[in-house]
């Protein structure tokens, strides 16, 4: 089978990895096509090129949802399979001494921005996904 495959990107500054998998499908190199580019950065670079491109894109801004999340933390909407001590036992970011409410938070609000970032993504259908230089 010869299947062109549809391709998602996620980057958080200027896109130079980027801009060489739009360079690679343009010129046949890469049997592909981009599907979108998602950034957690707004002001990332690599947006511009998307554009460029007429690629769609989209941003789910991790940081603005931190700080919304640390500032009115009851408000918080985690995923349904969200299984906060499931993940504290199986993570290795933190130490078994480190404060319990800060590995808390930092879960909870990754989990969340995560989530935004699924739900963005979904419409797109793509078939492979790409982490050029995200987070």
């Amino acid at each position: 089978m010869d299947k062109t495959i549809r391709i998602g990107a996620l980057i958080s500054g200027g896109g130079s990895n980027l801009q060489a998998i739009i360079d690679g499908c343009e010129s046949g190199k890469i049997k592909g096509e981009m599907g979108f580019v998602g950034s957690d950065n707004p002001d990332a670079r690599g947006l511009q090129r998307a554009e460029k491109h007429g690629i769609p894109s989209f941003v789910v801004d991790y940081k603005t949802i931190i700080q919304g999340i640390k500032r009115e933390p009851e408000k918080a909407i985690v995923p349904r399979d969200f299984d906060l001590e499931c993940i504290r036992q199986k993570q290795s970011f933190f130490t078994d001494d480190a404060d319990s409410e800060k590995v808390k938070t930092f879960l909870i609000t990754r989990a969340v921005a995560e989530e935004s970032l699924f739900e963005k993504m979904d419409p797109f259908g793509v078939d492979l996904l790409v982490l050029a230089g995200f987070m």
